[in-house]
């Protein structure tokens, strides 16, 4: 039986993209490949001839279309958001958990590479079975000293590790609501009553896999050419592989501009280079908001466009009854085309400008085109990536979307279309960022785990000795971790821990 991979994903449609990206070329490499994620994508997975359950039965654009999980994006507000994700889940979670443990039992994997959101759920899964589990990641966003927590928090002094206190509390505090979630599910399918020596995984485990000083390798998708250089408490076990995204000719079918695709052709023959906008799942306030500060903006620069309905849906039709509505339907007209879906990398190249919410997979690909891009941020990391782009030159970045006039959005595709030094920085970044190798990489750091950590029984081995540790000094882990905490000290974590 050839080496078996399971990915377990939550997330939009663009979020799980990369995962399916590196689905494929494991596939490709000689891998079984299993996915489990969330209902939306069913359709996609089958396109590209992925094995795929839909073992999260909640639907995403559903629920962020709700006022409430809107306002949350329009606030940003992180703590409230994962609060209400939470609530969400508890009436389907027991159907997710057992499908998760249904799944690995039937497929048994020889690792399970885990998005964010998941992870408690994989290793609680993981622990009992005995399987191996690994992080990979889209955004250089994990436990560090010299990382915001989250990007939610503003980066605090290096000074006394306190971004890294702040993240390990943070984490700790997350860990512990999935794990009270889901341990009397648990307890029930695995028949015990020993919820932490069972299946409940230490902190340590928990940082082992995902964090600056990870023992075992975390896997982030990240461009080194947007984001490096790491931050110098990343060990040597934190891969920043680059961006995985799809070659232009895999980019086909419904979820890649489907039928439109001509209608998009013949669009970009008729005249000269759109502007690109938009947001993908994000929706700031509505998507009449959002359509007509888009539509203002681009009709003040007197660019043609293309502009992606997305989960906000945005479309001409929501400009009835607006003073300017005549003007703009008279504009998009001869000068906007709108979209459902479309296919960046076929796309992109061949635009001005590429206006977007700052995603981590939308950030990639327009940074891959080597086009100027204008980011407008909405939530969590996208102000990162805000600030990226205006650190880094190839682009503009601006504040928080709810803020953001047209006028200020039509000076910054402006800027970007008469600035010659933009477009030689998103030309150099483009260049940099097509000598990066993340479907290789991902296959060799894969390939290099199971031969040094599976197939020794090494992780196993070590997983097992981490918790007999904790089992049987559980005190003296606690009161550590409470001198972690409070400690004016900048020990390093990881020698608090075995000294406890």
């Amino acid at each position: 039986m050839g080496r078996r991979v399971a990915f377990v994903l939550e997330g939009s449609r663009g979020d799980i993209q990369p995962y399916m990206v590196a689905a494929l070329s494991l596939k490709k490499a000689g891998y079984t490949v299993l996915l489990l994620g969330p209902s939306d994508v069913v359709d996609m997975m089958k396109h590209f001839n992925l094995d795929y359950i839909d073992f999260y039965p909640i639907d995403s654009k559903k629920v962020t279309s709700e006022e409430k999980f809107v306002q949350m994006l329009v606030d940003n507000d992180f703590a409230t958001f994962a609060t209400r994700q939470g609530e969400l889940k508890k009436s389907v979670r027991e159907e997710m958990l057992q499908r998760l443990v249904s799944a690995m039992k039937e497929f048994r994997p020889d690792v399970i590479l885990s998005a964010y959101l998941c992870i408690c759920d994989c290793m609680n899964v993981g622990i009992p079975l005995q399987i191996p589990v690994l992080f990979l990641g889209m955004q250089v966003m994990i436990c560090s000293n010299h990382l915001s927590a989250f990007g939610m928090f503003p980066r605090l002094p290096t000074a006394f590790s306190l971004n890294r206190r702040l993240w390990d509390f943070l984490c700790e505090k997350f860990a512990r609501e999935v794990c009270a979630s889901s341990e009397p599910i648990l307890k029930k399918i695995f028949d015990t009553e020993n919820a932490i020596e069972d299946f409940q995984p230490t902190m340590q485990e928990y940082f082992d896999i995902c964090s600056c000083d990870a023992r075992y390798p975390t896997i982030l998708a990240a461009s080194l050419t947007l984001h490096g250089p790491l931050p110098p408490d990343f060990n040597d076990n934190v891969h920043a592989i680059g961006g995985l995204y799809m070659d232009s000719s895999e980019q086909n079918g419904p979820h890649f501009g489907g039928t439109l695709t001509q209608e998009m052709e013949a669009f970009l023959k008729a005249g000269d280079a759109p502007v690109y906008i938009g947001y993908g799942s994000m929706t700031c306030y509505n998507g009449k908001f959002m359509t007509l500060l888009s539509l203002r903006g681009l009709m003040k620069t007197g660019q043609r466009g293309i502009l992606l309905g997305g989960w906000a849906e945005m479309s001409a039709a929501v400009l009835e009854g607006e003073e300017d509505s005549e003007k703009l339907l008279a504009y998009c007209k001869d000068n906007v085309l709108f979209m459902d879906t479309a296919p960046h990398g076929l796309l992109f190249p061949r635009c001005k400008v590429i206006v977007h919410h700052g995603g981590a997979g939308t950030l990639n690909a327009s940074a891959l085109s080597g086009i100027p891009t204008v980011i407008v941020p909405i939530f969590l990391d996208q102000f990162y990536h805000s600030d990226l782009v205006n650190a880094k030159g190839f682009g503009v970045g601006l504040k928080a979307m709810k803020d953001v006039k047209a006028d200020e959005l039509a000076d910054a595709i402006n800027q970007c279309i008469n600035s010659a030094d933009i477009k030689q920085k998103a030309a150099e970044v483009a260049a940099q960022m097509s000598k990066e190798k993340a479907r290789t990489d991902l296959v060799e750091i894969i390939d290099r785990f199971l031969v040094d950590y599976v197939d020794t029984g090494r992780f196993l081995e070590e997983r097992s000795a981490v918790r007999k540790q904790y089992l049987e000094n559980t005190w003296k882990h606690w009161f550590s971790s409470l001198l972690s905490r409070c400690a004016c000290s900048t020990a390093d974590r990881k020698s608090e821990i075995q000294g406890a």
